[in-house]
């Protein structure tokens, strides 16, 4: 017992909060809290950071570090997946290739492969992969006796929870079926959903396994399992690499900039083009009327140009009095 409290963390939330399912982008981990619409968002040291309105009650959710967007289950769905934008907005769905007649018991677990660029999707009696594009899936495992709580992808590997006759376990699997490594989850913790945390912070130095439980069924925690032995695939590390920031007016002023060199670099296309026109038609022309009609043609575009630019012009010196007022 003693261990188990030397690796837990009490969720940083205002009340108790029976979070369903968590990801993280490298910058911060998101709960989903379907009873309220709404998906919770932490640091990664789990101090709360605000939360989001949500369309749906999602529930299993994952974070696609090739896409830079969340996939996401709701309610009571059992075949549809959604797509969810770094906002958290729904931009897309995904339905699922699945037998009704077999599977009709809602998505238990969701989580992102970065091997194949595939979902993991975790039912009460199965574990599946699925196609991002054509929702086709192929059987990764079933049970016989007990029910499926969350799934994870470690690639090469990839975990389940799973709890039969009262006992709750995760195991790390290979593709193949091949046993790696067992975690029991204690007595009177229900596991909720499972995320890789591969990043190394502070003394972390080595991947762990961050299991969402709620303890006596309403008290969130995290459960931290450190995975020393195992060598994962380097694609796991990759959400390590996210440019981070806390401040917001920063990452807009980043944003403002990056857009309006984007806009200079098109115009000096443009008047570099212009310019070619005007050669052309100096070499080309047939008479003082043709030249005098081009030249109207560039004056035109280099009068846009220039009011394009003031407008730019304007846009930096706003930015300017906003950092001066900040000093």
């Amino acid at each position: 017992m003693d261990e188990v409290k030397k690796n837990i963390i009490t969720l940083d939330a205002d009340g108790h909060k029976a979070f369903s399912g968590m990801a993280f982008d490298g910058c911060h981990i998101f709960a989903t809290l379907p009873k309220e619409y709404a998906i919770y968002k932490f640091n990664p040291e789990f101090a709360a950071k605000g939360s989001y309105h949500t369309r749906r009650p999602y529930k299993a959710i994952a974070f696609d570090v090739r896409e830079k967007c969340f996939w996401a289950s709701a309610g009571s769905d059992v075949d549809k997946v959604y797509k969810l934008d770094r906002k958290l907005r729904e931009v897309d769905r995904i339905t699922l290739k699945i037998d009704k007649k077999e599977i009709c018991s809602p998505i238990a677990g969701l989580s992102y492969d970065c091997e194949n660029d595939a979902l993991l999707v975790a039912y009460p009696e199965i574990v599946l992969e699925a196609d991002k594009t054509s929702g086709s899936v192929r059987i990764l495992r079933r049970l016989c006796e007990g029910r499926f709580l969350a799934v994870l992808s470690a690639a090469p590997y990839y975990a389940a929870a799973y709890r039969n006759n009262k006992k709750t376990e995760i195991q790390l699997l290979s593709r193949e079926g091949r046993l790696v490594h067992t975690i029991a989850i204690p007595d009177g913790y229900r596991v909720q959903d499972m995320l890789l945390q591969p990043c190394k912070r502070g003394k972390h130095t080595k991947p762990e396994i961050l299991t969402l439980v709620l303890k006596h069924g309403e008290y969130p925690s995290i459960l931290r399992h450190g995975i020393r032995e195992i060598e994962l695939e380097r694609c796991n590390y990759y959400v390590c690499k996210a440019n981070c920031s806390d401040d917001d007016e920063k990452q807009c002023e980043n944003d403002l900039i990056e857009s309006i060199a984007m806009v200079e670099a098109a115009l000096s296309h443009i008047l570099n083009a212009e310019g070619e026109k005007l050669q052309k038609a100096v070499e080309i022309a047939g008479s003082t009327e043709d030249l005098l009609e081009v030249n109207k043609s560039v004056t035109k575009m280099i009068i846009s140009a220039t009011q394009l630019e003031y407008m730019l012009y304007l846009k930096l010196d706003a930015l300017r009095g906003l950092r001066e007022k900040t000093k």
